[in-house]
């Protein structure tokens, strides 16, 4: 009779470890279950009972914490510290984002991106957390290492030009930035200013480009002069109305020598045909051509010696 008793006593200690309702829930630690596997306090997840903890998991004021052990220190919900998700060590041959056009709708094309871009401001900072609830020195320390000379932006200022891409966190307010918003702006913004250097590129060669456009024009020499490099200067007037000289130095040995006049978007309007060397000049008339801003390049023996602007007004 003592050994049944005694029996009894030992499986009840046991068994108030462990609390099984008559609905079929559990709790471990907690005598009133209100889930199917309810448990209270730390739970610890470990290959034997000598090793270090593979898992440990807690209840703090900011969520559900992880620990999988000090040295690799990832967590959920780090205690008083604004770390949803974070982990030491993450190693992975591919993350995918669901990204397939039958899960969305309202599909437009970014219109522009390089205004938005130059609102932004990149910034370096550290971060301000209250590191003292941290129980474990080595993992505060690193927290504190770690969250120095950081790089990013403040989500203040970005509400202002991406306010889809700041969320508000609802347990204390703060806000969040979708990081990966910033791709499909960057590429955007990428491909305009690719456009761009197309433009340009064009531009520069509709001024090397040459054209059977040779037009007549007076042309006055003051001879050779002890200047031998290849010179074009400044038209004057400018701005003009009715006429302008464009001057230009000619050496000894060039062999020919033109005088071209462009548009803005680089089109050829004009050629003139230099012949004599030294100091030289070209009267354009005004008449000529449309009100506007010109280019006019000086070409020496196939190479572009200088190109400079003028102004036609009316």
């Amino acid at each position: 009779m003592f050994l049944t008793v005694g029996f009894l006593v030992l499986a009840n200690a046991a068994f108030s470890q462990i609390k099984v309702l008559s609905n079929g829930y559990v709790g471990m630690g907690n005598s009133s279950p209100s889930y199917p596997v309810d448990i209270s306090g730390i739970t610890v997840i470990r290959p034997s009972l000598s090793s270090t903890p593979y898992v440990m998991f807690t209840t703090g004021p900011n969520g559900f914490n992880i620990y999988p052990s000090s040295s690799h220190c990832g967590m959920i919900g780090y205690q008083n510290v604004l770390y949803s998700v974070n982990a030491d060590y993450v190693y992975a041959t591919n993350i995918v984002y669901s990204s397939d056009e039958r899960k969305k709708k309202n599909i437009q094309s970014l219109d522009v991106a390089m205004p938005l871009i130059k609102k932004l401001r990149p910034v370096s900072f550290d971060y301000n957390f209250d590191y003292s609830k941290v129980d474990n020195e080595k993992i505060r320390t690193k927290l504190q290492n770690d969250d120095k000379n950081r790089l990013g932006f403040i989500a203040q200022e970005v509400q202002k030009i991406l306010p889809q891409s700041v969320k508000v966190k609802d347990i204390d307010s703060t806000l969040c930035i979708r990081m990966d918003d910033f791709i499909p702006l960057l590429v955007k913004g990428i491909q305009e200013q690719s456009a761009r250097i197309d433009s340009l590129k064009s531009v520069i060669e509709g001024l090397k480009a040459t054209q059977n456009n040779l037009k007549s024009a007076s042309i006055t020499g003051t001879g050779n002069s002890l200047n031998s490099t290849a010179t074009l200067y400044q038209n004057v007037p400018n701005p003009f109305s009715k006429e302008t000289q464009i001057g230009c130095f000619v050496p000894d040995e060039a062999t020919t020598s033109m005088l071209y006049i462009y548009n803005m978007n680089g089109n050829q309007l004009q050629q003139y045909n230099i012949t004599g060397k030294g100091k030289q000049s070209v009267t354009i008339n005004g008449n000529s051509f449309e009100p506007g801003m010109y280019l006019y390049a000086l070409v020496i023996d196939g190479k572009e010696v200088d190109t400079k602007r003028m102004i036609l007004t009316k």
